[in-house]
């Protein structure tokens, strides 16, 4: 018996329940010392300076073991606590990474988040700082890895705008899913996203996704710690290099970077949602959202998220974050007086 759309969507809600997810976020302002001592004195686990390549620092949890990470990364443009300019791999160089992390594991994330802020971290687009997401992908086949590509596809142009990514980030970092990364601009057309449709297993994808996206081979590309595939929108990159692996993910890289605790969470439930959906469809098409098209932007958004469960007091606040940055009207397509009816966003 089929399921009905109320089934569909609380099914959705369970797989999202069940996955974990892991967090970059990249600050300055503050030392990643005292971002550690900070995480430290909130999960309750010890602080140990690593160093190497990227000056670590580490709070493994007394109970549990977990293991929060404070790196430097040298795209931020680091200040110091009164904002004057700092060394980009010097202490207010500061990147969080999160353990691998479950819903239950929410109001820790965002608690961080908070007293990281009230510690004297600042981000945003003017330090040069993203936030990028993670969601773990070992349960994924080639068709729902095919699922998660297309979605990705159809709907980028309105993540862009929803998500409110700076053009410098784009063209640098978060470059759209079928295009060639260049640098300066929103990169070169390929024809990955034709190429994969006729793909059969995950290797297939793996080979098109490299020879399309960096002009290189698997065996090599893979190897590549920095890859010019990683910089995509979708980055699969991270998926294949860890695969067999227990910390193997797909990462999205759209987000410019907050310390709004409510903002982080929303970006975490849309991965998660976007993960589910690509799990449990039988096939994903990549035709551009027609409402998108049309310019509807609020209501396009609204009826992508309810099809993916966002249903109910726990998705109120993230509903507002996703359409702030849009226009057009949440509640009726065309407006009130032309909507004769509404179609339910799960089965369309």
């Amino acid at each position: 018996m089929a399921m009905t759309n109320t089934e569909k969507r609380e099914h959705l809600r369970g797989m999202i329940n069940s996955m974990t997810y892991g967090v970059e976020i990249e600050m300055t302002g503050i030392t990643r010392e005292k971002a550690a001592a900070l995480c430290a004195s909130l999960v309750g686990g010890s602080v140990q300076y690593v160093g190497g390549a990227y000056h670590k620092y580490t709070v493994t949890e007394f109970v549990g073991g977990r293991v929060w990470q404070f790196v430097s990364d040298c795209s931020i443009n680091a200040v110091d606590s009164n904002g004057r300019t700092a060394a980009s791999r010097g202490d207010y160089s500061c990147e969080l990474n999160t353990p691998p992390l479950t819903i239950e594991d929410m109001d820790t994330l965002q608690q961080l988040v908070r007293l990281l802020k009230q510690g004297g971290a600042r981000t945003g687009a003017r330090y040069g700082c993203g936030i990028h997401v993670h969601v773990g992908s070992r349960e994924h086949t080639a068709q729902t890895l095919k699922n998660f590509i297309n979605l990705v596809y159809a709907q980028e142009e309105m993540l862009y705008k929803a998500l409110g990514v700076a053009d410098s980030r784009v063209c640098a970092w978060c470059v759209p899913i079928n295009n060639r990364r260049t640098g300066y601009d929103h990169g070169t057309p390929t024809q990955f996203m034709n190429r994969v449709q006729k793909c059969k297993t995950i290797d297939d994808i793996e080979r098109v996704w490299y020879e399309e996206l960096s002009g290189g081979r698997p065996e090599s590309c893979r190897l590549n710690h920095y890859d010019g595939s990683r910089y995509h929108l979708l980055n699969l990159h991270r998926y294949f290099s860890t695969r067999g692996q227990g910390c193997n993910t797909i990462e999205i890289r759209a987000f410019d970077a907050t310390l709004h605790a409510g903002k982080i969470r929303s970006f975490v439930l849309l991965v998660l949602s976007m993960n589910a959906k690509a799990l449990f469809s039988s096939r994903i098409a990549t035709t551009k959202n027609p409402i998108m098209q049309a310019g509807n932007e609020k209501f396009a958004m609204r009826t992508w998220l309810i099809g993916m469960g966002w249903i109910g007091d726990a998705f109120k606040n993230p509903h507002a974050h996703m359409i702030k940055n849009l226009t057009g009207d949440a509640a009726w397509r065309h407006g009130p007086n032309k909507d004769k009816y509404f179609l339910d966003p799960v089965n369309n």
